[in-house]
């Protein structure tokens, strides 16, 4: 073990005693190899591999070790180029030397989600074909590894692969699609570049509310697995190279590249004419990548976002399109219908079902595509399914069909700031003989709900009329109980006091 072989460092007997329940999920155990800072951030790190992603101890074991190792060797790169009397005042080196010490990085790091975590997943669902985790000696190797299960072939057109220049043995690409990117980049951990686990591509270059233009530079004879620097990813923000970002500009290993250091692989000579070539590119394209320009015409068009939906040979990169088409603000009401009904039904972990918190709630649906949401609620995750039973553009007809499916989650309705006294009287008509739990929920819905008109209290009111003191007061405590914003000021609840 290379770290800081410290035997006099003093850890508290509390901290040992958890390191000695950590031990199974730790590769290095001899304690005094650690200072506080990085005994406590390596045992988070274990914990949380094991809390949320259930790895198995293995797994965890080796994550830990090449994540030490990874790190030390970062370290020792950037010893290197970076010495305080050469350091470029625009160069990437701001805390450089801090952020590559293992204290600093979150256990739930960006980078250590989609670099790591991500591949681990991977790894433990394909375990069996592959071979034992402590063959590989790093994330890049395994992550190739996996990359090499996929066994159709990648075909894509000179067209999407876009190589626009050539210079010395060197060529840039600016790739425009998902496919593209696995293509050109082959034989690198790039999360842009993942054929098998989730591809993150679009999760640059499609962005709503930035402009990113990712070109890949890669030397024609070269070997990216024995030479990670001959295959690099170039970020350009707003039509400029931005050598700060340690995820967009960085070689085939990962590993973030500063402009001194991409002036060091490819010549002085070269950088030049490669930024300026890279510059151009963007202002022929208008600052915008092609996949932007692509999801802003499919954001508003059902039929063209429903076709390219079939594209997808990977339902996680299918799933990736669709978190980043929700984030469009301009997004028509049809396509939102068709990603709300393409959603993964809420058995993906991977799926992040709170950016469709808007979607579901605040697009301004027709009636018929509210009616068709309503009528395959069941192709949608819950929480999808209550945001959308919350949106206050649901027309009374659109309320009166979710109503008629006897839907499970009508008391959602409640909620709704558009709910009619109609609205409310036909739930109670519905439920009342058979499921008076729905009832409760919808008032305990409408407690919480400052919108309410008098009507809606009214029919209320005469419900609660037809139940015995007791069932009131037991329902008058299980709001109070059960609310989540108070019901101190809540107008239902005033005037069943004031009904009593």
């Amino acid at each position: 073990m290379r770290l800081v072989r410290n035997p006099s460092y003093k850890h508290s007997k509390e901290v040992l005693e958890r390191f000695d329940r950590l031990k199974a999920y730790i590769y290095y155990k001899d304690h005094t190899q650690y200072h506080g800072e990085d005994i406590e951030k390596i045992m988070k790190i274990a914990s949380f591999a094991r809390r949320e992603f259930k790895f198995k101890a293995d797994t965890i074991r080796w994550y830990t070790k090449v994540l030490i190792d990874d790190y030390e060797e970062k370290q020792k790169q950037y010893s290197k180029f970076y010495r305080e009397d050469s350091v470029e005042a625009d160069s990437f080196n701001f805390g450089v030397f801090e952020y590559y010490s293992l204290r600093d990085v979150d256990e739930d790091d960006p980078i250590l989600r989609e670099d790591y975590l991500m591949v681990l997943q991977e790894y433990e669902r394909n375990k069996k074909r592959l071979p034992d985790i402590f063959t590989f000696k790093n994330i890049a190797e395994l992550s190739n590894s996996i990359e090499n299960l996929a066994q159709e072939g990648l075909i894509v057109s000179d067209k999407t692969l876009d190589v626009f220049f050539e210079i010395d043995g060197w060529f840039i690409s600016m790739p425009h699609t998902t496919d593209a990117s696995c293509f050109l980049g082959k034989q690198t951990s790039w999360c842009t570049a993942r054929t098998v686990s989730q591809n993150l591509f679009l999760s640059y270059v499609a962005r709503e509310n930035e402009n990113i233009i990712l070109f890949y530079v890669i030397k024609i004879d070269g070997n990216p697995l024995t030479n990670p620097n001959d295959k690099l990813s170039v970020g350009f923000v707003d039509c400029k190279p931005d050598f700060r970002d340690r995820e967009m500009t960085v070689n085939a290993a990962n590993q973030p590249i500063n402009k001194d250091r991409f002036i060091s692989i490819v010549g002085e000579d070269k950088y030049e004419k490669m930024i300026e070539a890279m510059a151009k590119k963007c202002n022929i394209v208008g600052g915008k990548h092609p996949a932007k320009k692509e999801m802003e015409r499919l954001v508003q068009n059902r039929e063209l976002f429903r076709e390219k939906l079939c594209t997808f040979k990977s339902k996680k990169n299918k799933d990736e399109f669709l978190i980043q088409a929700a984030k469009y603000k301009k997004v028509s009401s049809g396509v939102a219908t068709e990603i709300l009904l393409s959603t993964s039904r809420g058995k993906d972990p991977e799926f992040n079902h709170e950016l469709f918190r808007d979607l579901a709630s605040n697009s301004k649906f027709t009636e018929e595509e509210a009616v068709e949401i309503i009528e395959n609620y069941e192709e949608l995750s819950t929480i999808n399914f209550f945001l959308f039973i919350k949106n206050k553009n649901l027309s009374k007809n659109s309320m009166m069909h979710i109503i008629k499916q006897q839907s499970r989650y009508v008391y959602a309705l409640g909620a709704n700031q558009s709910i009619s006294g109609d609205v409310v009287r036909a739930i109670i008509d519905y439920y009342k003989a058979d499921n008076k739990h729905t009832i409760d929920m919808l008032i305990l819905n409408l407690s919480e709900n400052q919108s309410i008109n008098e009507e809606v209290i009214e029919e209320v009111l005469e419900y609660i009329h037809t139940l015995k003191k007791s069932e009131v007061i037991s329902l008058v405590a299980r709001i109070k109980r059960t609310t989540h914003r108070g019901v101190e000021n809540s107008k239902l609840l005033e005037a069943i006091y004031t009904g009593e």
